[in-house]
């Protein structure tokens, strides 16, 4: 058995043993096996906390190009976004999805790298 290969097999759990319950034990009998990997395995658990919550937002409708394959235009359909709002609003807003436990966010629509204030703005003042 390599050091990567799980101590058992999954179908030699008990019957009223849920699935997630039988990962979990031979995840544990692992790294009891090779305490090497708990350091890894604590890095790889943090990082995909971090897309636990993930939130797409359209800040822009302005493009500079137009891709071939780019939906965002496709049937002139597109959210408005305010031109004239305010950094602050888009502060609060970002502040609130903080709160809301969004842990990863995309941005979309258009091209967001087009307007910097907008994509600086959930960063400015925030841990």
């Amino acid at each position: 058995m390599s050091s990567y290969d799980f101590p058992e097999k999954l179908s030699d759990k008990p019957r009223n043993e849920s699935t997630a319950r039988q990962v979990a034990r031979c995840l544990n009998t692992l790294l009891k096996s090779n305490p090497n990997l708990a350091q890894r395995y604590a890095k790889a658990k943090q990082t995909i906390r971090a897309f636990r919550k993930p939130a797409f937002y359209e800040i822009e409708t302005k493009c500079n190009l137009k891709c071939e394959g780019c939906y965002y235009f496709e049937g002139g359909d597109t959210w408005k976004i305010d031109p004239n709002r305010e950094n602050a609003d888009w502060r609060l807003f970002f502040e609130q999805e903080a709160q809301r436990g969004v842990s990863m966010a995309y941005f979309v629509g258009a091209e967001p790298a087009l307007s910097q204030d907008r994509l600086c703005t959930p960063s400015m003042g925030m841990n």
